[in-house]
């Protein structure tokens, strides 16, 4: 495969920030989760020999850590050695219910990002859960929280509009009621397991000529990371690059890894037939069938062979999926399936330089090709965007239903066989 992809442009690599901010005591307080090893896959003494497995990107929530100034500086997330943090401001927070609004929270929160974060997302709050069949007032509290942080920002960090919706022409009246603001980017927010959401609000923000304005060089999709999403994102990032929008960074972040791993779950490969990942399911019946020579393996692909990879054993992880689980263990299996994804970002980016005649026999899915075509057409002829949107939505809705992950027990068996 490796001759398909010579003499090919480059673009850039799509970016993706692990959202593991519920577990930030565990990253202060264990450096070394095993053999000395230094855990913090974001430090360069991380990764041994193999700089490939660094991962240098990481986002950091002040809806749960607002109360911490010192995030950041704690858990050793260095901007002088290269890592790029992602602020979430929390307003999934404020919408659930979870965090009181106030106008003192709204200027620590502001605060907080200005300390901890190169690039933040500011206080939206979402049409849904306590603001459901409330758009225009989430709207109007959303706006009234973008011309503050507006007014305020200094420059220490690079703020992000934000486009929200639930329908499709939602998001053309919240756009219209926000633009204009002084920012560095935008966040898509709303589409999460939601295809047709997030095409229409990329739509909107193409029509508009919004990535035209070289000062927005961010383009963040909020909580989205399944395998057809980072097709995706590379594709976009490949059609923009042509199109002479190459000043654009695609990104985007999920705590995927981590939920994953809570159940004993780790991430094996993508599944390309299917768009989804293959999951390998550690339950407790395979525990009790292991000798104690088994113990001392894990099936984990050779292609994905890290420092804690190669140091955990099945006895490591014993207990995950149980009510009660051993956060250590957790977090091994956290950093492995992290890895994963690592390797398959790279391996869909090789993917995505292809033409998408050539791509199409790969992934066997001839319907998922007429998605990515219809953003080719968005991106190559912006002023057609919303009527090549409504043109697929029907296409679009039929992939929201789709599942995400592909357990796979048989894998498990071969590997004890």
């Amino acid at each position: 495969m490796a001759d398909m992809f010579d003499n090919k442009t480059s673009f850039k690599e799509v970016i993706y920030f692990p959202s593991f901010s519920g577990h930030y005591g565990y990253y202060v307080k264990n450096k070394n989760l095993i053999d000395n090893i230094n855990y913090r896959f974001y430090q360069e003494d991380s990764i041994g020999d193999d700089p490939k497995w660094l991962h240098k990107f990481f986002l950091l929530s002040a809806g749960i850590l607002y109360k911490k100034m010192d995030v950041r500086d704690a858990m050793g997330l260095d901007r002088d050695k290269g890592n790029l943090v992602m602020g979430d401001s929390g307003g999934h927070q404020i919408c659930v219910g979870t965090l009181k609004w106030s106008v003192d929270l709204r200027d620590t929160i502001f605060n907080w990002l200005e300390n901890n974060s190169d690039v933040a997302i500011n206080i939206d709050i979402p049409p849904r859960d306590q603001y459901e069949g409330k758009f225009q007032e989430a709207l109007d509290f959303s706006y009234d929280n973008f011309k503050w942080f507006n007014e305020h920002q200094t420059g220490r960090t690079q703020f992000l509009n934000v486009i929200q919706g639930n329908e499709s022409e939602e998001y053309v009246h919240w756009y219209n009621k926000v633009k204009g603001f002084d920012f560095n980017g935008w966040s898509v927010g709303g589409g999460f397991f939601s295809l047709t959401r997030m095409m229409f609000a990329l739509a909107t923000l193409l029509q508009n000529r919004e990535f035209e304005n070289k000062k927005n060089k961010w383009l963040h999709f909020l909580g989205q990371t399944k395998v057809r999403e980072f097709f995706i994102y590379n594709y976009v990032t490949k059609w923009f690059n042509e199109v002479g929008l190459d000043h654009v960074n695609v990104m985007t972040d999920s705590s995927t890894p981590i939920q994953l791993s809570v159940w004993g779950n780790s991430v094996y490969s993508p599944n390309l037939e299917n768009l989804n990942y293959r999951l390998m399911y550690y339950p407790k019946s395979v525990f009790n069938k292991l000798s104690v020579e088994d113990c001392k393996k894990m099936p984990f692909p050779s292609y994905v062979q890290t420092n804690i990879s190669k140091a955990i054993t099945m006895a490591d992880i014993r207990g995950l999926g149980d009510k009660i689980y051993d956060t250590r263990a957790q977090h091994l299996l956290t950093h492995h399936n992290l890895c994963m994804f690592k390797h398959m970002m790279w391996e869909i980016r090789q993917l995505s330089h292809l033409e998408l005649g050539l791509l199409e026999p790969l992934i066997g899915d001839k319907d998922f090709i007429k998605v990515l075509s219809s953003i080719r057409d968005m991106i190559y002829n912006p002023d057609d965007a919303l009527k090549i949107a409504r043109k697929y939505r029907a296409l679009y809705d039929t992939y929201s239903q789709k599942e995400v992950y592909s357990p796979d027990n048989s894998l498990m068996d071969e590997f004890f066989e």
